[in-house]
């Protein structure tokens, strides 16, 4: 026996639910399923909008405010560091995920930028980087890659950090 009922949760919130029963049914069932229905919806529309957080990784103050005001309207919070050690303590401290990125320089004081994305990836694969460096060099190019860098942007040309921040990457 199958029925469809038709209940609204909330100011617009819908569901038509057809179930395959032995019996009727019954209105406080239904209702019960919805809740349960809307409960799930809510959740994954929630994970699927997940915030973005952006990690900046550099010496220099300048660049790190610099890579801010580009890409503060892509971001919903930025942290900022001077080194690939304090990256690695930040990424767990402010717990980053997949839909984070991190903007990293190649030479930095106490870790570099390469030793620390092979570090960051080691430990969270799904951590997705982009080295930023004034290095045009080919073989500095194929290292990032080795190391687990998704993007490679030079400092001169940073504006490709929008296109590569964007949802649709």
């Amino acid at each position: 026996m199958g029925a469809s009922t038709y209940f609204e949760i909330g100011a617009s919130t819908h569901f038509e639910i057809g179930v395959t029963t032995d019996a009727p049914l019954q209105p406080a069932d239904a209702y019960s399923l919805c809740r349960h229905l809307y409960r799930l919806t809510v959740n994954s529309e929630q994970k699927g909008s997940a915030e973005m957080m952006l990690l900046i990784v550099d010496d220099n103050a300048a660049m790190r405010r610099l890579m801010r005001r580009l890409t503060s309207d892509l971001a919903d919070s930025i942290q900022e560091c001077m080194d690939g050690a304090e990256a690695l303590a930040a990424y767990e401290q402010h717990h980053f995920g997949a839909s984070d990125w991190v903007l990293m320089d190649i030479e930095m004081a106490q870790m570099d930028g390469l030793t620390a994305t092979r570090e960051l990836r080691a430990a969270h694969p799904e951590a997705r980087v982009i080295i930023v460096t004034k290095h045009n060099d080919e073989q500095l190019r194929d290292a990032a890659f080795k190391n687990g860098a998704c993007g490679f942007v030079l400092k001169e040309n940073l504006l490709e950090l929008r296109s590569l921040l964007s949802p649709a990457h």
